[in-house]
């Protein structure tokens, strides 16, 4: 690979990996040199898939080196799992040179792992809604329970604070007058009680407030499509704090 071409990739690896953060590996492969087993010249955040430079190729790049096509397509957004078991969300780049043959390879990979578990969880938290039930259950303080942990364990793990995330919308949630959050394709769907208590005076200025982002659909059973910005579990914590202060007078005696 030509010199002022790896800087100039380097250069790019740099702040592609600072501007996503410590889960972010960015890999370059050197495949002009016949050489597999050795074709990583530059990694950033290494510690994502263990890997440092001089290490051997990754399947894709293998992959590469046995295809017969001299003109494959870039492989964006797939998912690999690393040895130790973490999830990579992942996309490979092939960089040509002034003939047309690739040359080096320029992967992302993107530790999901954390994400795919609060996915996980969110969605168990999305399918709890019970028919029956005409009114939310009183729940448990969310920040009392993570100040005794504190107490007794020190600072928890992050894991542990993104499932005390999850509970504390859930509890939110409930209070709000939710009773389902369903990810769909581009959106979040929000469902209310057929009967929540809810000032209906303040629905248009909230949507209002959100613009683009929410939309309020008066079905029997009413619901928010709701397109977040950002981290979904905050931004949904945040909107429904705001549903909570449209709650009336009637339905807080009731809880």
């Amino acid at each position: 690979m030509e010199a002022k071409r790896l800087e100039a990739l380097k250069q790019i690896a740099a702040g592609i990996a600072a501007q996503f953060g410590d889960k972010c590996e960015v890999v370059i492969h050197d495949v002009g040199g016949g050489h597999p087993e050795h074709t990583i010249v530059h990694i950033e955040n290494g510690h994502v898939s263990g890997r440092k430079v001089g290490d051997g190729a990754s399947q894709v790049v293998l992959d590469q080196f046995n295809s017969q096509n001299d003109h494959p397509k870039d492989h964006l957004c797939y998912l690999t799992r690393t040895p130790d078991g973490k999830i990579l969300k992942s996309s490979s780049l092939y960089i040509r040179n002034s003939r047309g043959n690739v040359t080096s390879i320029f992967s992302i990979n993107y530790d999901i792992t954390n994400i795919m578990m609060m996915h996980q969880e969110l969605g168990e938290f999305m399918v709890t809604r019970d028919k029956e039930q005409s009114e939310p259950e009183k729940i448990i303080n969310v920040n009392s329970v993570l100040d005794e942990l504190i107490d007794r364990f020190g600072e928890p793990p992050k894991a542990v604070l993104n499932l005390l995330a999850i509970a504390r919308l859930k509890a939110l949630a409930h209070q709000g007058y939710i009773t389902e959050i369903k990810q769909m394709q581009r959106e979040i769907r929000i469902t209310l009680y057929e009967n929540a208590h809810l000032n209906p005076e303040g629905i248009p200025p909230l949507v209002a407030k959100y613009r683009r982002q929410l939309q309020f659909k008066p079905d029997k059973e009413p619901k928010f499509l709701f397109a977040p910005v950002g981290d979904i579990v905050q931004a949904l914590t945040v909107f429904a704090k705001e549903l909570m202060e449209l709650v009336e007078e009637e339905g807080k005696s009731e809880k």
